[in-house]
């Protein structure tokens, strides 16, 4: 999946926080983190990481927040998933990637 990422294709998107979960991308992967944003173009789901790299106190994000996201979007295992490798709200930044590289691999 971080290969698919990596080479997928960017997206900057805007909109209103409501919400995480942690979910599962596919079998015999880890547990991911995902957040929930309301934009014009309709309800997105955006990964930031592996659960265990990203906790829900980490985030000072609540629901109805309204934040701007940058990151890619990728097929894997045949569907489109979308990544956040930055998240802003106010004068708050969240970095998930630097670069090429998602920052739980060089932690």
């Amino acid at each position: 999946m971080l290969e698919a990422l990596r080479t997928g294709e960017s997206m900057e998107i805007s909109g209103t926080y409501r919400g995480s979960r942690v979910v599962s991308l596919a079998r015999q992967t880890r547990p991911a983190h995902m957040i929930v944003v309301d934009t014009p173009d309709g309800r997105k789901n955006i990964i930031l990481g592996p659960a265990w790299f990203i906790e829900d106190d980490d985030l000072a994000l609540q629901p109805g927040d309204e934040i701007s996201v940058v990151g890619k979007r990728a097929k894997f295992k045949g569907r489109t998933i979308a990544a956040a490798w930055s998240i802003e709200q106010g004068e708050d930044r969240w970095e998930f990637w630097d670069g090429e590289d998602a920052n739980w691999l060089t932690d």
